[in-house]
């Protein structure tokens, strides 16, 4: 209904964002902690066997994901200012 009214009234209803913004954030006061619990829940009810098989599959993911993430910051100056190091992240010499 949100979205159809938004499409139809547009700014008209603009005011009523605020009664979007409550309930939206008011789902996320109640999922969140339901997933963290579970996950919580479940990583506690494994076998020591089965921990330390996931922590040896997923441990290479997460140093993969990490290695990206520093690769990525590490050229995002050279994507955005044309090669040129910017005064706070020039090389030190």
């Amino acid at each position: 209904m949100g979205i159809i009214t938004g499409i139809f009234f547009g700014e008209q209803v603009a005011c009523l964002k605020i009664f979007g913004d409550i309930f939206i954030l008011s789902l996320q006061m109640t999922v969140l902690p339901y997933i963290i619990v579970s996950l919580i829940a479940g990583l506690g009810g494994l076998t020591f066997e089965t921990a330390g098989m996931l922590a040896k599959k997923c441990g290479w993911i997460i140093l993969i994901l990490w290695g990206i993430g520093i690769i990525m910051v590490l050229l995002m100056p050279l994507a955005f200012s044309g090669g040129k190091w910017p005064p706070f992240l020039a090389p030190a010499r």
